[in-house]
Formats: C-alpha cells, structure tokens, sequence
C-alpha cells in the first residue's frame, strides 16, 4: 500500500510542479521519524490511522508527563504550511499541538498556530499563510518544530497528524543568468527562465534592473523600464517563460549581479541575477585611411593598411572593399577591389590581422571620398574604414613665345 502511496505521492508533486508550486516539504509520515527530521525529548510515534489512505500518520501519544515533539529539516524561503490532524477521542480528548519555528534548530521558538483537534477519526485540515502570521513573511532558512504539550492527564488522547506540506509560492527556474554579451550599439543574444506560482493572492511582478531588458516573447516588447505582471487563475500561475537580455546603448564595461526581483503580495519574492559584458566584437585599428592619390595614368596608388581583430565570434570575419579600392592580405600583389577578404576565426577569437589598401589604377581623374570597406561577421554589428583619395589630370604648362615686340 505504502509503494502505492509513493506513486500517488510523486504524481501529485509533479501535478504541483506544472501549476507553480514547490514543496519544501511533503512528508506522509510512511517512517517515524522521517529521513531527515530530527526528534524531541519525547518521539512521536507512528499511528494507525491516516489522510492518505495508507494507515500511517505521526501520532503524537497520550498521557505524557513531557512535551511530545520531533523537528523538520531547514528549508528555504517557505510560504504556506498546512497538514490534516484529528484525535481518537474528541470527547476526552486534553492538551494542545503546537507548531512553531525558528533559525535554529534547538530553538527558541516562535508559535505559528495552536491546534485542539475536534474531529475524531476524520482529518481537518489546517493550512497556514506565513505572511499572515510572520511580519514581513520567513524569508530564509527555517526548522518548524511540530510539539504536543506535556502534561499527563487521565482524559489525553492521541493526536494524528498526517500529510505535512511547507510549499513555495514563486518558483524560479533559474536564481542567476551570465554570459550576456553585447556590443555598446546591439542588444545581447536572449537567455530565458520560466516563473510560475501557487496559493497566490494577488499578480506576479517581474521588475528588470536598470541595464537588462525583460519580455514575455523572444523578438519584441522587451522593456528595462516597465516590469511584466502575470495574472494568476484560481491563485495559480502557471510556467511562464521570461525572456532577458542586457540592453543596447551602454558603454563597454561589466554589467554583473544585476537583479530581476519576482514578487507577488504576501508571499516571499525571487530574484535572478544578470551577469554580463559590453564590448565590441569587431575591432579595427582605424575607422578611416586618406590621401590616397596619383597621377592619371600612374596608378594604383601607394598602399596604407590598418589591423583587424574579433572576439566573441560566432563565424568568420569578412572584409568587403568598394568598388574603387583594392585590399589584400598582404603587401605588393593579390589586391582586389571585386573579391571581399575572408579572415577565420578560432574559437570565436581573431588575432590581429594586417589589411592593405590602395586606389585601383586606370581611374579617370577626380576625387574617391569616403569609400567604406566594410567589415562584417554573422550575428555581429559590422564596422567600417572610410577611404578617400583622388587621382590628378596632367597640367601642361605651355609658354608661349612671340617675336616682335607689343
């Protein structure tokens, strides 16, 4: 039965999961004490009547001199806690249940709530919202100590309580984001997480930080001013995917610990930290070459060169000259003014590389201004080199000479 029981168990985990909601703690009570919790000075014991249907629950026995108790493991950040409890004997039954916690686990303690059950052989369930009880709600690491006061009495009667849930309203997928990389005139590539939530009263709030951009689609209204809300059904919201990237515009630098902060009212906010750089991908040494000149007819000009480098590279670099300009990789032969440069990289890095330029011979006279080579990768913000030059007529000077005298 118990095997069953697991079953039923890890589906409804799952069920919970798809709607938002992490368990802490679910604990049935299949083994007393549970892996992991630890006891009191007087151990509850296992009982024989269950919620669940598998005749096992934590049976907090009568006719104690001491307080009977047993303490969770820590768990994090909990929002809601609840469990089903009943007694054997309601008529008779004395004493009181208490659950508490505190950041300790050897105390002090703090009561949550004060149980004296009503309802013999059947389950009530008591559920229990922390920012209800808690000022400002149990953001951290906490025990919760579950503890039948002492006190022996001809009249106590067992206490039963069974399937003991501490859950979490706001579920991340993710607590951090790195790696962005953005260029000062381009977003960064997006990276995504998924937020849900359960047992919610009120939207969730997604508020970016100043320098990253949010959105609930991949390809358009990413903002860094206005936070997203998603409105939750029944008090649920189910797995909803955020998309983030580090925005344009900023100046080269690291961008790092940046937080997304998912809050909804009463329950315990989420935070995913954004880590990334700005810097350009494609660096040229120079962003323009003049002065290239010659005679018509003695061309192509002198050659001038510059350096091109990358990181962050996704594919080659390729250097596309114009239309009156040659480039090559080297000085004195292989130009070209129809046929781009082609430089690869290696992992996603090129070293610094040296490119030649010259005004192509067999121009007519006139001035070639601010001709861009540019320079391009796949995924990229391309740059350019302006190049400008000219080539000269023949100025013949003639003189003339006349006989006689005017």
């Amino acid at each position: 039965m118990k095997q069953s029981l697991k079953g039923i168990v890890v589906f409804i985990f799952m069920i919970s999961a798809l709607f938002g909601q992490t368990y802490l703690i679910n604990e049935s009570f299949g083994t007393v004490p549970p892996v992991g919790w630890s006891n009191g000075t007087i151990l509850p014991t296992q009982g024989t009547i269950a919620q669940d249907g598998d005749l096992k629950s934590l049976n907090f026995q009568e006719e104690k001199d001491y307080a009977v108790s047993i303490v969770t493991p820590p768990v994090t950040d909990p929002d809601r806690i609840t469990f089903y409890h009943s007694t054997d004997n309601v008529n008779a039954y004395k004493g009181t249940f208490n659950l508490s916690y505190s950041t300790n686990i050897n105390g002090p303690w703090t009561n949550i709530t004060t149980i004296t059950s009503t309802s013999q052989n059947t389950f009530t369930l008591s559920a229990n919202e922390i920012s209800g009880i808690v000022s400002g709600s149990l953001s951290g690491t906490y025990y919760f100590q579950l503890e039948r006061t002492g006190g022996k009495n001809s009249n106590s009667k067992n206490l039963f309580i069974d399937v003991f849930q501490v859950t979490q309203s706001i579920v991340s997928s993710e607590t951090a984001l790195s790696g962005f990389i953005a260029e000062p005139d381009a977003a960064s590539p997006v990276q995504s997480f998924t937020v849900s939530g359960a047992d919610l009263t009120g939207d969730i709030t997604l508020t970016p930080p100043a320098n990253y951009e949010i959105s609930t689609g991949i390809g358009a209204g990413f903002s860094a001013a206005n936070p997203i809300t998603l409105t939750p059904s029944g008090g649920t919201v189910s797995s909803t995917t955020i998309y983030v990237r580090l925005k344009a515009g900023l100046s080269a630098g690291s961008y790092n610990g940046e937080n997304i902060t998912i809050s909804s009212t009463g329950k315990i906010s989420k935070t995913v930290a954004c880590s990334g750089d700005v810097r350009q991908s494609i660096n040229p040494s120079i962003s323009a070459l003049s002065n290239f000149n010659y005679d018509i007819g003695n061309g192509p000009s002198a050659e001038q060169n510059f350096t091109v480098s990358g990181q962050d590279l996704t594919g080659d670099i390729t250097l596309t000259p114009p239309s009156n300009y040659e480039i090559s990789t080297g000085s004195g032969a292989a130009f070209s003014a129809a046929n781009p440069i082609t430089l690869t990289e290696s992992g996603g890095t090129l070293s610094a590389t040296t490119i030649y330029v010259r005004l192509k011979a067999e121009l007519s006279p006139g001035s070639y201004d601010d001709e861009t080579i540019t320079i391009s990768s796949a995924g990229k913000v391309s740059r350019s080199v302006s190049c400008s030059g000219s080539v000269r007529p023949i100025i013949l000077n003639v003189k003339v000479f006349l006989e006689g005298g005017l």
